[in-house]
């Protein structure tokens, strides 16, 4: 979503995460992923060429993922008033009006909800949730796992 910044009026982002200490946990992430990309060097190359090729797509993927959380560690959310951070849950969302955003994401948030209610419900309120937020004629896109 930073990525978005240069080219929007505003951004907000709803996120838990936001209401704890987000330069330590960035500061993990990182450490976790130079950990993974370091087992690359000590692999065993005895094996056959389909697992090597696997093996490199993962760590491209790998490298990817560790580029992000380099970015997002440089970024400097305090210079960019473009970018609201909300530590809103998805199935509820305070501090936005509703039917005044154009584009809502919810990105690898539906397979990760849990709460006192069930599963489904929770669900469903994180869709109300983006559909109420969203404009008419606006969109959702999400982006899961499962």
């Amino acid at each position: 979503m930073f990525e978005l910044a240069p080219s929007v009026q505003k951004i907000t982002i709803f996120d838990p995460i936001f209401s704890q200490d987000r330069k330590t946990i960035i500061a993990k992430e990182r450490e976790k992923i130079e950990k993974r990309m370091k087992l690359y060097e000590t692999l065993n190359a005895e094996v056959s060429d389909d697992i090597l090729v696997k093996r490199k797509e993962n760590q491209q993927d790998e490298q990817e993922v560790l580029e992000g959380v380099v970015k997002r560690q440089a970024y400097d959310e305090e210079s960019d008033k473009k970018i609201v951070l909300n530590d809103s849950l998805a199935q509820h969302i305070e501090g936005i009006e509703k039917e005044s955003q154009d584009v809502v994401f919810l990105n690898f948030v539906l397979d990760k909800l849990q709460g006192e209610d069930s599963l489904k419900k929770e669900i469903s309120s994180a869709i109300k949730n983006a559909y109420t937020i969203t404009k008419p004629g606006g969109k959702i896109y999400g982006v899961h796992d499962r």
